[in-house]
């Protein structure tokens, strides 16, 4: 299952298909731990977390934890541009 959590971009806009500020539909936390506990229930194997940008999600890490604690297996597609010298810890702390 692809899951686009964030449709914005930090991108310039000639690299990005959707806008910087979040866009009309996306779900907030809540809903997202709905959408995933219902994938839960179907027996979805695997999440990949995409977008425009995942890491602009300021949930992210909650909502991967609440994937991971469903028993659905993480994975996430980054450009990587946000992942610095001080965040790189900050990505790597779900045992999944």
């Amino acid at each position: 299952m692809e899951l686009h959590p964030a449709m914005q971009s930090e991108l310039p806009s000639l690299l990005r298909y959707r806008p910087k500020s979040k866009t009309a539909g996306e779900m907030d936390t809540a809903e997202g731990k709905n959408f995933i506990r219902d994938l839960a229930e179907f027996k979805v194997p695997v999440i990949l977390f995409s977008g425009g940008e995942p890491l602009l999600r300021q949930d992210l890490l909650e909502l991967a934890r609440f994937a991971s604690e469903q028993g659905i297996r993480l994975a996430l597609s980054t450009n990587g541009t946000l992942i610095t010298r001080t965040s790189p810890g900050n990505y790597i702390i779900l045992d999944c």
